[in-house]
């Protein structure tokens, strides 16, 4: 063995600082790089040394439209309207009222637009230009960004046609092109912002509810949700999407019973959201929410010397 998995940590440790004292604050020990037994290890892992072709193209959210229409046909991709580079080149007259702006190169950005009230160009401008100038990813190591071409977006907003502002945000973790949790966000889209109007819930792929919760949020788990009629469907595609990857987290929307491709993310959360989901106290079904995921997912092999050129290349 090159380094034994003491030294390779230490070494790590050291050439990516900021990332690790962010996982230490977030869960109150560094990551365990060379050997990740957790979720949230794992994907400090992938964002270290995973340099699979796939996911710059998964990342760009114009790219990966094609990518889905040849993997999933018949899986809708929201109405695109207009893409393009300079935002002062948005067609704002021939938009209509309802739909969304956003970068093809970040996740988490967007302006929202309801009626023409909610259209200020300037604001707009400014906040495209921040979006293509501001490298995303690239303090989090989040590899696949770097590989992504800025580029702007406008889709045509999913809202029922009662007006009803709330989405359903259905999220699969796929394993080795196997679904084994769905995480449910139902949110309102209000002004140029969307803000949940639920916690989370959690299902395993037979829509038993799994027993987490967010702490600081709530101390039970939510009520559980209706059994969507289109689940096994969303299943499905989400396999398709997921078929020869070691793990995607697919996001579908489903409105008025038409499902509709959302995004397929690579890094949730940069693997530093598990501190904010945990068992519920009372409940031992599950012991630990990040060794949960964790046991599902099986990294690719990789021999330690390509491990330690591509941590020392960055």
């Amino acid at each position: 063995m090159l380094l034994t998995t003491r030294a390779f940590n230490t070494l790590l440790y050291a050439r990516y600082p900021y990332l690790t004292r962010r996982y230490r604050r977030k869960f109150g020990k560094p990551p365990n790089y060379a050997n990740p037994s957790l979720y949230s290890e794992k994907v400090q892992w992938r964002k270290v040394f995973d340099r699979n072709p796939l996911f710059p193209l998964f990342l760009d959210k114009l790219e990966v439209r094609h990518h889905v229409a040849r993997t999933a046909p018949g899986l809708r991709l929201p109405e695109l309207l207009w893409s393009g580079s300079d935002p002062l080149a948005i067609p704002y007259h021939s938009l209509g009222n309802r739909y969304v702006i956003k970068p093809n190169c970040r996740s988490g950005d967007w302006h929202f637009v309801l009626s023409a009230g909610d259209i200020d160009r300037e604001v707009i401008s400014d906040k495209c230009r921040r979006w293509m100038i501001s490298p995303h990813g690239k303090k989090l190591r989040e590899w696949g960004y770097s590989r992504v071409k800025p580029r702007l977006l406008v889709e045509r907003l999913l809202c029922p046609d009662s007006g009803d502002n709330r989405l359903q945000d259905f999220r699969f973790d796929v394993f080795d092109g196997c679904v084994r949790m769905i995480t449910v966000t139902t949110a309102q889209i209000a002004d140029t912002r969307r803000t949940p109007l639920s916690l989370d819930t959690f299902y395993d792929r037979n829509w038993q509810q799994l027993p987490f919760i967010k702490p600081g949020r709530q101390s039970r788990t939510p009520p559980p949700l209706k059994r969507p009629s289109q689940l096994e469907n969303m299943i499905a595609w989400a396999e398709q999407l997921g078929h020869g990857l070691d793990y995607v987290r697919v996001d579908l929307y489903l409105v008025e019973n038409d499902t509709y491709f959302s995004e397929l993310t690579v890094y949730p959360g940069s693997g530093l959201q598990m501190s904010r989901v945990s068992p519920e106290p009372d409940l031992a079904a599950v012991d630990d929410f990040d060794s949960f995921m964790g046991g599902h997912w099986k990294l690719p092999e990789m021999p330690r010397h390509t491990m330690v050129y591509r941590a020392l290349l960055g």
